[in-house]
């Protein structure tokens, strides 16, 4: 292994000690869950030769001022720049969508 993949692996292994949700490859290319240390799943074998893994990535949340077009990481950084315009722009909240 190389360092890069050595450090990642790391991180990936230290994820699943940590409760997170682990996920692998699959032969045809699609990200399976593993599971967690926290839902009793036995710990996988670590197979980084002919398995990829990773730590399940978590969903991203935004906040969209509709009207304006413009989105905003935070709640608060949307109103604000609601406040800023002075027009009553909508805002919405957005929870990404992992497959």
């Amino acid at each position: 292994m190389l360092n890069e993949d050595t450090k990642r692996a790391i991180n990936v292994m230290n994820a699943w000690c940590e409760g997170r949700v682990i996920q692998y490859k699959t032969r045809d290319g699609e990200w399976e869950d593993y599971g967690s240390i926290d839902d009793n799943t036995i710990a996988p074998s670590w197979n980084w030769v002919e398995i990829d893994y990773r730590i399940k990535p978590e969903p991203r949340t935004f906040w969209l001022v509709e009207e304006a077009e413009c989105w905003y990481p935070t709640k608060r950084e949307a109103e604000n720049f609601k406040a800023f315009c002075g027009v009553d722009y909508k805002i919405v909240k957005v929870v990404e969508v992992l497959e």
